[in-house]
């Protein structure tokens, strides 16, 4: 879902950040990829930031984003659908971008996914809750066995301490840090995409995905409003964390 996004109205937008500063200590403010992307540039080109590990690929329309904004280094991604096929055609125009027909985990094995129909940009490993309908139009009609593995065991990543990890993995994404811990040190920044109430059965929360990364060491450093239903009553976020220097 990180490609649309909608306009907060006031009365959300206050209890979410009211809500986010109990937690936190941060307020979030009303924005979009533009906001994001011009932290997410900022940090690409000032922080040194050596490798990109992309988890959720789809077709490749993040990579596509941050070459365009100059990030030039070593690039590995991830996509288990029938997208890779696409997302494989694209990413031979670059021979700093290396792709992995994956889903990541906190295991490893065989599962199948759940495939959304807005092309495949909301599918999950996690069986979605009435509310992506009711709320987001969302249908899942299909499903594609995939490949499943554990980011730690994946692939040989660079021997360095200063990797920017990007999620975007509808719901699974305390499941992939799970399967990461072991190298969550290699790591400077993480982005990823959640939401305050479950949208997918299991789904980790925002609340205990930031929890566990201020407890390991990471601090927000941006925080923006992507989505919400038709009545107000979900909120979704992207946001960046950076690790503490000590």
């Amino acid at each position: 879902m990180n490609d649309v996004y909608f306009c907060v109205k006031y009365s959300i937008f206050n209890i979410v950040n009211n809500l986010l500063e109990a937690k936190t200590g941060l307020r979030i403010q009303p924005s979009s990829e533009y906001r994001l992307g011009k932290v997410r540039s900022r940090v690409l080109k000032s922080q040194s930031v050596d490798f990109l590990i992309d988890v959720g690929a789809n077709k490749g329309q993040y990579v596509e984003r941050v070459r365009k904004d100059g990030y030039k280094k070593i690039i590995y991604s991830f996509e288990p659908t029938s997208n890779f096929k696409i997302l494989e055609e694209t990413s031979k125009r670059d021979k700093n971008w290396f792709v992995h027909n994956l889903a990541l985990s906190n295991f490893e094995g065989e599962m199948e996914m759940n495939i959304s129909s807005n092309e495949g940009l909301s599918s999950s490993l996690l069986n979605p809750k009435e509310i992506l309908n009711q709320g987001f139009n969302l249908g899942f009609f299909q499903k594609e066995k995939v490949r499943v593995c554990k980011l730690e065991s994946a692939i040989d990543l660079p021997e360095t301490n200063n990797g920017y990890l990007k999620l975007d993995v509808q719901g699974s994404e305390m499941n992939v840090l799970l399967g990461a811990e072991s190298i969550l040190s290699k790591f400077k920044f993480i982005e990823f995409e959640s939401a305050l109430v479950q949208l997918y059965e299991g789904e980790t929360t925002h609340y205990e995905i930031s929890e566990w990364l201020i407890k390991r060491g990471f601090k927000p450093l941006q925080l923006v409003v992507t989505h919400w239903d038709s009545n107000e009553a979900t909120v979704s976020l992207d946001a960046i964390f950076e690790r503490e220097v000590k």
